[in-house]
């Protein structure tokens, strides 16, 4: 995805994407893997998502995470580091091509 595009989630969601972090623990640090044509469904994906997570870190007190963000045999992936019901769901869901 062009810098630009990658700039706006990491500014938005700024604890999410880790970009400067270690690759041995989030792949981040490669950047968003896919092309700029999954930008608007990553975003619609993390606006669904902001609540969730808002929920789940006042929960367990743990800071949520993306892991890695991927164009896979024609499907957005999105992989996270901590998973509740609801934000797997959504994620599933968005996999599937879900709206």
């Amino acid at each position: 995805m062009r810098e630009e595009l990658e700039e706006k989630p990491v500014e938005r969601w700024l604890s999410w994407f880790n970009i400067r972090g270690d690759p041995r623990h989030t792949l981040m640090p490669l950047r968003f893997q896919h092309g700029d044509g999954w930008f608007n469904i990553l975003w619609r994906l993390c606006l669904d998502l902001d609540p969730m997570v808002t929920e789940l870190e006042k929960e367990t007190g743990d800071r949520f995470e993306a892991v890695q963000a991927e164009e896979k045999l024609g499907t957005l992936r999105f992989y996270v580091s901590h998973h509740a019901g609801p934000i797997d769901e959504r994620i599933e869901a968005q996999g599937k091509g879900e709206q």
